[in-house]
């Protein structure tokens, strides 16, 4: 997709992933947060060299580039593409961690429980 970006349909309904996530935090970090970052890179693009490239190549291109304009245009362009994968990401089905995962989370964590309570810890500080 090439400018200007448009803000991609979820994958799923807003109430999905609720009660994990509720639909009044997908919609406000969609709705907006997201959103925001989509307009902002279509004014940020607008009459540069990167009005017609490819979201990935404008992260490419503008990542670690000097100017103040291309910080932001980089800083735009990665946090819709991170937020685009975010959502593709996520899903309402329960799933379950494959084999080659589950016996990584093991060896490192010693079991997925442990896992949990080591991330919730980290989510406190």
């Amino acid at each position: 997709m090439s400018a200007p970006f448009k803000l991609a349909p979820l994958p799923w309904d807003e109430d999905a992933l609720a009660p994990t996530i509720s639909a009044e935090t997908i919609k406000f970090h969609y709705h907006k947060h997201h959103q925001t970052c989509v307009d902002t890179l279509n004014k940020l693009v607008d009459g540069t060299p990167y009005a017609d490239l490819k979201l990935e190549e404008i992260v490419r291109k503008a990542q670690g580039a000097p100017g103040a304009k291309d910080k932001q245009t980089f800083n735009n362009a990665a946090q819709a593409w991170n937020h685009d994968f975010y959502w593709r990401s996520l899903t309402p089905s329960r799933t379950e961690a494959g084999a080659a995962l589950d016996s990584a989370i093991t060896a490192a964590f010693g079991s997925k429980d442990e896992l949990i309570a080591q991330l919730a810890e980290a989510g406190k500080t």
